[in-house]
């Protein structure tokens, strides 16, 4: 039995690199890059979800943001959740 019968073909452009480094850490789980895309898009049709990660560093410009921001806020601006909750309502209308 040809276990090819029931098979679609999928091909992907990617980079090289990206091609070998996940056939090497493929190889240490001991399956192929195939087994992975199939796992893979069966949870994503599965689920209906997607999920994606960020690059663990953000950009210059997200830490600048994220700086704005913290300067702006400080933990004790609130001394209980009635006071946050009011300003929260007083920026909505401003």
């Amino acid at each position: 039995m040809n276990i090819f019968m029931n098979s679609a073909l999928l091909s992907v452009k990617i980079e090289p690199k990206l091609k070998r480094d996940a056939q090497e850490v493929a190889a240490k789980l001991g399956i192929n890059i195939s087994t992975v895309v199939k796992a893979k898009l069966q949870e994503f049709v599965r689920t209906q979800s997607l999920y994606l990660t960020l690059d663990e560093n953000p950009s210059p410009a997200l830490l600048g943001l994220l700086n704005n921001y913290k300067n702006e806020v400080k933990s004790d601006d609130f001394s209980n959740a009635k006071d946050a909750v009011k300003w929260l309502k007083s920026d909505d209308e401003n």
